[in-house]
């Protein structure tokens, strides 16, 4: 009878703990965020509408640290942070790239502003060059922004105009709030869209 005992009483604790588990399925605490582009008649007022202008953004170059799906978060000079819940919906060089390419479209008003990956290639379209050198921003959401940008003629090779860009904007929030850190980002896009456009001008 002992000898049952010490079989049976461990298998009913047993059964009897898993009957205390809670099986409801836990709410996944992930939040995705994109970058902002302008809408689609948002107007600058150093842009004149260019219908047929052509320019393809080639693939956006991001450091390594920016490779992640985190959005990234920059403690001090030397640290970084990645929050566990917030994750970019997409690649985020993949983000520069479609935003910038829509905020043209919307300044120029042309249907021939395109990603590398998007059809719709032309003969006479520029191809621009972006790499990332920092897209941060701090815990309070100053967005830090920081790119070298070369202009490049249609299927040939030099350099029509090079730059290399630092923008920032003042802190968002006295506490972390990763969505206001996005819409920072977001913002400096917007600024460096409005540079390049001032910029492409000359070239159309």
């Amino acid at each position: 009878m002992n000898h049952m005992l010490r079989f049976v009483l461990p298998a009913a604790f047993a059964l009897t703990m898993v009957g205390c588990v809670n099986l409801d399925p836990t709410p996944d605490p992930t939040r995705h965020f994109t970058l902002a582009a302008l809408g689609a008649n948002q107007e600058h007022p150093n842009v004149t509408k260019s219908p047929s202008f052509a320019l393809v953004i080639e693939p956006v170059t991001v450091p390594f640290y920016l490779k992640k799906s985190n959005v990234v978060l920059r403690k001090n000079a030397d640290e970084l942070l990645y929050p566990d819940y917030e994750r970019w919906a997409e690649p985020v060089e993949k983000g520069i790239g479609r935003t910038v390419a829509e905020n043209l479209t919307a300044m120029f008003g042309s249907r021939f502003i395109r990603t590398s990956d998007q059809p719709g290639q032309r003969n006479d379209e520029k191809r621009l060059n972006i790499n990332v050198i920092e897209f941060t921003t701090s815990e309070k959401g100053e967005a830090i922004f920081i790119v070298e940008t070369k202009l490049l003629p249609p299927g040939g090779n030099g350099i029509l105009s090079a730059a290399r860009t630092r923008l920032t904007t003042p802190a968002q929030s006295d506490a972390v709030d990763v969505q206001l850190s996005v819409a920072a980002l977001s913002d400096v896009i917007h600024q460096y869209s409005q540079q390049l456009a001032a910029m492409l001008q000359q070239f159309k």
